[in-house]
């Protein structure tokens, strides 16, 4: 198993209304529309629970949440993935205004393969962090 860990970014929004939002697989619904048309996900249905997805380079994803732990922690495993993944959003309050948030994601990704493209897990998992602070809250 290896742990791909983003960088800790900042969130403007409390914790709440931060946990609300990442823990409800339906708000992601609501970007699905402003994926570009070249996005590597199609295909995106998803409930409260769970999301699936198409991807160019793996095929179909399910993602479901498993544990919500209030304002703190959303741990997610894969149901339907050609790799074993298990991946943790944190959150850590900082005000009233301002949220911690780190990804980490642990796959059971083969050495060969791990060599070849763990930094490109590394930095796409650092990107989603990122691209979490930059959505309405």
């Amino acid at each position: 198993m290896s742990d791909y860990v983003s960088k800790v970014h900042v969130i403007n929004a409390n914790d709440e209304q931060v946990f609300r939002k990442l823990s409800n697989f339906n708000s992601i619904q609501n970007f699905a529309s402003a994926l570009p048309a070249d996005a590597p996900v199609k295909d995106l249905k998803s409930d409260e629970d769970w999301v699936s997805f198409k991807t160019t380079m793996i095929g179909e994803i399910v993602l479901r949440i498993v544990e919500r732990e209030e304002f703190k922690t959303i741990k997610i495993e894969s149901e339907k993935s050609p790799i074993p993944l298990t991946g943790w959003i944190q959150l850590v309050k900082m005000d009233d205004e301002h949220t911690k948030i780190r990804l980490t994601l642990r796959a059971d990704i083969p050495f060969m393969l791990r060599t070849m493209i763990g930094s490109k897990i590394e930095e796409g998992i650092d990107k989603a962090a990122e691209a979490l602070t930059k959505i309405p809250y």
